[in-house]
């Protein structure tokens, strides 16, 4: 060209050359030289078209075939790209037209019939398109694009088998075929094998990183084959992608759910109603996770109960001992009374807790108590009732120790060389905070709290008996079942 600059096939050759290389807008200007010196080079026209196509210039790519067209109406290559860029600006009925053209012409076209079967797709014409495939596969069965477009074809017929098929067909041929190995996901996933579908998106993910339809498609999955925490990193990475994506983010909300994060769960599917508004979906799978919300906040609540009341109606002797000889029998003895006549109801406004009658009176009918000796229970109903049960009037008879009693000095003590024998057998840590063995640290905690509330001395709130032991043990046993290692020890020395 520096010895001939007019010559109009080297400023093309030059065009093509760059084009190869994907210097699309060096070529752009050589093909311009090109018809500078010569107007009627349709050939000149379609590979400028070709090259503003590649550059998303349609509407000037267009423009560039049909110069070429009407220099030469059987210019099969012009027609197939006029058809290209007539469909990259929507206009696909006109697109199916020159790719008609193109194949009219020259019938051995592999990629005009790719062309048209691409469209057809675009159109919904399903079976039409499949047959577009197949001519052109008939005429190259390498050509990888051809074999992907038979898949999306075959999808859309139903005939998921066959769709496998020829995009397992398109990636042997063409293995760096991203959008293959995705669609290929998706079809093994509607057939229900969801680690096949997990590996085609790992493949597809290994080409193209910031692939977010990859990234949703394998959360998908991952949460269909129930590894929920895997799916959920897996709409993360999809989200940090692509933030308006609403299949992410209720991909998000199911893996969420399934894994007991119900508010989690309800945001993400609020961000999926900004973006659909009327996806019933979303609002019922909303709905479902606030009422989980709603119902574990009541278990909890009757857990905290239970703990709370499993821990109160576990009574010591010592306690019932210090009680009974405080509010009942030492008042008894002072006035010079040799009988005391009590009630349940007195019971439970004295200890402030109804949870411990049952345990009190079964105590009181096997105990020794105080300096008094021991005490006949004699137990008549009355009318009326406390909770279920009907109220009970205990008749206490006791009489005095004989004064070389060893019982004689202290109303709250055994005799010397004895021990204070306690209800039942001892309880275990997991007892005294109401839990069970499997209990979280998080469960733990929260029951410390709400018994350290209740039974903490500051507090007042505990009835008048010995206030300082009950939070010594829950503390105790606090300190022992937090910590994983004390923990460890003291189930091992539990199983012993």
């Amino acid at each position: 060209m520096r010895i001939k600059p007019d010559y109009a096939e080297a400023w093309h050759g030059r065009g093509v050359a760059l084009s190869n290389l994907g210097r699309y807008e060096g070529a752009v200007k050589s093909y311009d030289e090109a018809l500078k010196l010569k107007p009627d080079y349709a050939e000149a026209w379609h590979n400028r078209g070709v090259a503003l196509s590649n550059l998303g210039r349609n509407e000037e790519a267009l423009k560039s075939d049909d110069k070429a067209v009407r220099i030469k109406p059987d210019y099969s290559e012009a027609w197939h790209n006029r058809g290209v860029a007539l469909s990259n600006l929507g206009r696909s009925e006109e697109a199916l037209k020159s790719y008609d053209k193109a194949v009219r012409i020259k019938p051995d076209y592999s990629e005009a019939w790719h062309g048209r079967g691409v469209y057809l797709s675009n159109l919904g014409r399903s079976e039409e398109a499949l047959k577009s495939y197949d001519r052109a596969l008939k005429l190259r069965t390498d050509y990888a694009e051809a074999w992907y477009g038979r898949g999306v074809a075959l999808s859309y017929l139903g005939r998921i088998e066959d769709a496998v098929k020829s995009y397992d067909k398109a990636v042997r041929i063409k293995s760096d075929y991203v959008e293959a190995w995705h669609n290929r996901g998706v079809a093994l996933s509607n057939l229900g094998r969801y680690e096949g579908a997990v590996k085609s998106y790992d493949e597809a993910l290994k080409l193209k990183p910031d692939y977010a339809e990859a990234w949703h498609g394998r959360g998908v999955d991952l949460s269909n084959l129930g590894r929920y925490e895997e799916a959920l990193k897996s709409d993360d990475r999809a989200l940090k992608l692509r933030t308006d994506y609403a299949e992410a983010w209720y991909g998000r909300g199911v893996a969420l759910s399934n894994l007991g994060r119900y508010e989690g769960a309800v945001k993400s599917y609020d961000e999926v109603l900004k973006l659909k508004p009327d996806d019933v979906d979303a609002s019922r799978e909303r709905v479902k996770n606030k009422e989980q919300i709603r119902l574990r906040a009541e278990k909890r609540k009757e857990e905290r109960t239970h703990a709370q009341e499993t821990y109160e109606n576990t009574i010591s002797a010592e306690e019932i001992r210090k009680f009974v000889n405080r509010h009942y029998f030492e008042p008894a003895r002072a006035k010079g009374k040799s009988q005391v006549t009590i009630t349940s109801g007195q019971i439970q406004n004295d200890m402030k807790l109804y949870s411990r009658i049952p345990l009190v009176c079964n105590a009181l009918r096997s105990k020794t108590m105080g300096e008094y000796g021991v005490i006949s229970i004699t137990e008549k109903r009355k009318a009326g009732v406390l909770g279920d049960d009907p109220t009970n009037q205990f008749n206490f008879f006791f009489k005095e120790a004989k004064p070389d009693s060893s019982r004689e000095k202290y109303a709250s003590e055994p005799p010397k060389g004895k021990t204070k024998e306690p209800l039942g057998k001892e309880r275990t840590y997991y007892e005294v905070l109401g839990i069970r063995k499997d209990a979280t640290k998080e469960q733990i905690k929260g029951i410390y709290k709400k018994l350290s509330l209740i039974y903490h001395p500051d507090q007042g709130q505990h009835f008048d008996v010995d206030g300082e032991r009950p939070y010594r043990e829950i503390k105790e046993a606090y300190e022992t079942l937090i910590d994983p290692n004390k923990r460890a020890e003291y189930d091992r020395s539990l199983r012993h």
